[in-house]
């Protein structure tokens, strides 16, 4: 299997340098670089239309349309793009490089968002795959509450569940639909770089200074990119240099110990691009409730990732991106953390990860052609054991517009390996994985109201065998403003140790399972209908119902009752019987000159049919409730105020939690160069502590209870913003 990896990567690289080596010979005729008006974005799927000849041409990924050499002088092209207030342009002759062409943003923003976690870079509102997307305004506010990690921006989604794993430590995993975090799909710009040992602890490793958008499908998306898309996808998409620098500064501090230093620059010319992103945390333990446990853990963390681009003349690209990352977290008993006592409890993990990504596009004939590839290594060493993990995955895609189809193939090799410590006798045993697989997907627009979107994958594991997995979406747009959306698709995913379970036990008593597992495979079924209109007084409305149902077959279970951690053993095996859950959501947007609000609701019903004496999935809210409100005032002044309920939920033992509100309120003022915000979150101060001790038993040897509230109750925070270049300087 590795001869064969090395032959696929081998193969990879020689195409690289064959579209490399084709740079020499640029095409003849004109290229059109098209541009968002304000962030100086690409913007894929502009429509040029040469009036006189009737010739339509569309921008590809990167903004770029070529028109060809035998073009009549002068030529008069209408610009226009959905979510963008058409152009009109006259050339008197022949340019001799890129013209570049300005396109002013429309009012209904939410149009123009261009959707790439479908793999068909598309606007949104054409798409038949639903996806809930954090836009760049919502990013900033998040960085600047939380700029060393992204959970702050996934918070405010309905459906979206942030779950607390560990009482001391601030472990945390992404709950989509209700299903453990293992079942969602992280990705970065399109690279699945999180999983296995790297995956328990990504969520609060990722600093999102960098981000321009989190793009969210929920359902089974296993037919887009593999094993672990059970529940979703979540990707998250960087920031593009653009031609006027952009270098900020975040600093924040909290009233419980929490210290965030970060930075981020860019800045691009015709031939180069460069992005440069660091960030150091750091957090004092912390005992909100003075049961002598720490309910925020010390943390030190840092990050460092810079990132290359050369474009070439013929629009495609090539970006180069590291990352390095160094984090020392500790949690427990706050005499051991503050006079290093080692006979009491302490949780501490040391956290090594060094990554590289290397993608270059280009267009060729009707499509793009993608090449990319990637490697991680991940090191953690816990209490229990050492580990280290060795993953890469390398992809050849092309996406063709053949007429009323847009096309996407390829293939991929990942790999993935793991090796615990020589001398851990209890670590998660050894594995070490190779996937290959071969994806394709038609969009299909039926007619001018209807999208068909079929697609499958076939992949190939060297321990598991072969995976089929169809997908078919379709949508519908009977009305102006009004969407419908349905379909289906398959899942699966490949057991794994890394879980919410064993990652809330600190891995200590974890033991092989005694037969072969299983893979976990699942089916979600999908709908929603949206409705989006803008009045004349300027009120933008937006509403959103949702239905999501999914069967989980074979899910690892845990065999182990809350009472035998101090015994021994936790054992994982396949669940006899399915999981179902079905999730209705509600999301209404409205929008004036001066104000937004949001609502979410969501309602989820989870079974696990495998245990008859307690069938309620535990930790999965019945009901949870978000609201967000958002004011802007003159001189630069913003204030916002948030809600969230969450309703009650079933413990692993079958009881039954208590419902409970959390406030959050933030006061913003913007200056020239300077952005202050000061953040009251939990403003009432609810904590689970408050209902009751969180851990029974020895302090020494303690077993804590599950956590389905807040711990660290009311945080403040402060934060700065420097815009240290100013405003954005005018391009030539």
């Amino acid at each position: 299997m590795n001869a064969l990896h090395k032959t696929i990567s081998i193969s990879l690289m020689l195409m690289c340098m064959t579209f490399f080596s084709s740079q020499a010979q640029p095409k003849s005729g004109i290229l059109l670089q098209i541009e968002d008006g304000q962030t100086h974005q690409p913007v894929v799927g502009a429509s040029v239309v040469d009036a006189a000849n009737q010739r339509v041409r569309l921008s590809d990924a990167q903004g770029i349309v070529h028109w060809d050499a035998s073009a009549d002088f002068p030529l008069v092209l209408r610009i226009s793009c959905i979510g963008y207030q058409p152009q009109r342009i006259t050339l008197a002759d022949r340019v001799q490089d890129t013209f570049r062409v300005f396109l002013q943003p429309a009012s209904q923003a939410l149009e123009q968002v261009v959707i790439t976690a479908t793999r068909v870079a598309q606007p949104i509102a054409d798409l038949p795959t639903h996806v809930q997307v954090v836009d760049e305004e919502d990013i900033e506010e998040g960085t600047a509450m939380s700029p060393g990690n992204i959970r702050e921006l996934l918070t405010e989604l309905s459906g979206t569940q942030i779950q607390q794993t560990s009482a001391v430590s601030g472990y945390a995993s992404i709950r989509l639909l209700g299903l453990d975090g293992v079942y969602t799909q992280l990705l970065k710009d399109g690279f699945p770089l999180y999983g296995g040992l790297s995956g328990s602890l990504s969520m609060l490793q990722i600093p999102p200074l960098d981000l321009q958008r989190v793009e969210v499908i929920k359902g089974a998306s296993s037919a887009l990119y593999g094993g672990d898309a059970i529940a979703g996808v979540i990707n998250l998409v960087s920031k593009q240099p653009s031609f006027s620098p952009v270098w900020t500064l975040v600093v924040n501090q909290t009233h419980k110990g929490g210290t965030d230093l970060g930075s981020y620059f860019s800045h691009r010319n015709r031939r180069l691009g460069t992005a440069w992103m660091a960030d150091y945390s750091l957090q004092q333990p912390f005992d909100v409730n003075g049961d002598g446990f720490s309910d925020l853990p010390f943390l030190r963390q840092f990050t460092l990732q810079p990132s290359g681009y050369v474009y070439f003349r013929d629009s495609s690209q090539l970006q180069l991106t590291t990352h390095l990352f160094h984090e020392l977290r500790k949690g427990g008993d706050m005499q051991a953390l503050k006079q290093d006592v080692d006979s009491l409890f302490l949780q501490e993990s040391t956290t090594t990860r060094l990554d590289a990504e290397l993608q270059y596009q280009r267009r060729a004939g009707t499509g793009v052609l993608a090449i990319k590839t990637s490697g991680v290594v991940y090191q953690r060493q816990l209490n229990a054991f050492k580990g280290r993990q060795y993953s890469s995955y390398s992809e050849i895609s092309y996406a063709p517009e053949w007429g009323k189809h847009q096309w996407v193939g390829g293939l991929n090799v990942l790999t993935d390996r793991y090796l615990p410590g020589v001398e851990d006798s209890l670590a998660p045993p050894a594995y070490d994985y190779l996937t290959l697989g071969l994806f394709l997907q038609d969009d299909w627009r039926v007619l001018n109201k209807l999208t068909l979107e079929a697609g499958f994958r076939l992949d190939r594991h060297n321990r598991y065998g072969y995976f089929l997995l169809p997908r078919l979406m379709v949508l519908w747009k009977p009305l102006p403003g009004l969407q419908l959306r349905g379909g289906l698709g398959w899942g699966y995913k490949i057991p794994s140790f890394f879980n919410a379970q064993a990652e809330e036990d600190g891995y200590l008593h974890l033991i092989s399972p005694s037969g072969k597992l299983l893979p976990a495979k699942a089916l979600s079924i999908s709908g929603d209908i949206y409705y989006h209109r803008t009045f004349a007084n300027g009120l933008s409305l937006s509403v959103d119902q949702g239905l999501y149902v999914t069967q989980l077959r074979h899910a690892l279970v845990d065999t182990a009752d809350q009472t035998s951690f101090s015994n021994g053993a936790i054992r994982f095996l396949n669940a006899p019987a399915p999981v179902f859950t079905t999730a209705l959501e509600t999301n209404v947007h409205l929008e004036v000159s001066h104000g937004e609000a949001y609502l979410g609701y969501t309602f989820l019903h989870a079974i696990r049919k495998y245990d008859l004496l307690h069938p309620q999935l535990p930790l999965t809210p019945r009901g949870r409730f978000v609201s967000t409100w958002l004011w802007h005032f003159p001189e630069g002044w913003k204030f916002g105020l948030e809600g969230f309920y969450t309703g009650h939920q079933y413990l692993d033992d079958g009881s039954l939690t208590r419902s409970y509100w959390t406030f959050d309120v933030m006061v913003a003022k913007t200056f020239s160069q300077f952005t202050i915000l000061g953040n009251v979150e939990n403003i009432t101060d609810t904590r689970q502590s408050r209902w009751g001790p969180l851990f029974t038993g020895s302090r020494a040897q303690p077993r804590f209870q599950e956590i389905y509230a807040p711990l660290d109750g009311r945080v403040i925070n402060v934060s700065v913003k420097w815009n240290i270049l100013g405003g954005k300087d005018e391009d030539d």
